[in-house]
């Protein structure tokens, strides 16, 4: 970020937005877990965790892209014993968020870096999720290496055995798609009805689209979703 005012805190109704570059980045709402939005499509990868065999106790779950907190938020809700790591390139997002967003309540261990200098860390994790965005302008791309094979393989090699990895994606739909397709056994594309984006999840587990649903089904807090949800596999 070249200045503060890239950075930015508004009211949205009885919660707050955080804005970066122009885009929105983190919504929260004291009280409330979820968003209605596209980070609770992020969140709903959790329940792919338990496909076949049941979630771990404490999994290591890695969040690129931390943003403002709102996939963590929603995360330690639903898994509360998970460990949680952070990536966030911007400073100025973090402390943002730790003014407005309360994102010291998470329990998130955050590190302030790029994510390609943080893949290049040992380390493996049972769900890494991905929602890196370059922003500016009032729209959102990717860093090309992260919409690469080279940056598909990076991500998959920070998962550990029969992990799970969940991509966000917007106009690298079609590219991330098919890298996801050469690497793993199951393919879920996840589309919600109030934005672009298309969220993949991707696993060696056996797990369809219909699978996944009925997982998010019966999953107390994460089934509020589903409405605003469209899952296939792909």
């Amino acid at each position: 970020m070249n200045s503060r005012s890239q950075v930015q805190v508004r009211s949205a109704g009885a919660g707050f937005e955080l804005r970066v570059g122009g885009t929105s980045a983190s919504w929260y709402q004291p009280g409330r877990v979820l968003t209605g939005s596209v980070w609770d499509t992020l969140a709903v990868g959790t329940c792919a965790l338990g496909v076949p065999r049941p979630v771990p106790a404490c999994p290591d779950i890695l969040l690129l892209g931390l943003g403002g907190g709102s996939v963590a938020r929603i995360i330690r809700a639903a898994i509360p014993s998970a460990r949680l790591v952070g990536v966030e390139l911007c400073a100025e997002v973090v402390a943002a968020a730790r003014r407005a967003m309360a994102l010291d309540t998470l329990g998130v261990q955050i590190h302030v870096e790029d994510a390609a200098r943080f893949l290049t860390r040992p380390g493996r994790y049972d769900l890494v999720v991905e929602d890196c965005f370059l922003g500016g302008d009032g729209d959102l791309t990717k860093p090309l290496w992260l919409a690469s094979a080279a940056g598909i393989d990076a991500l998959v090699q920070r998962l550990a055995p029969g992990g799970v990895l969940v991509v966000d994606t917007i106009h690298e739909s079609a590219q991330i798609r098919s890298h996801l397709r050469e690497r793993f056994r199951s393919v879920v594309r996840i589309e919600t009805n109030d934005c672009t984006n298309q969220v993949f999840v991707a696993t060696d587990r056996a797990i369809t689209g219909r699978g996944l649903r009925s997982r998010i089904r019966a999953h107390e807090l994460l089934r509020a979703t589903l409405g605003n949800l469209r899952l296939r596999s792909v």
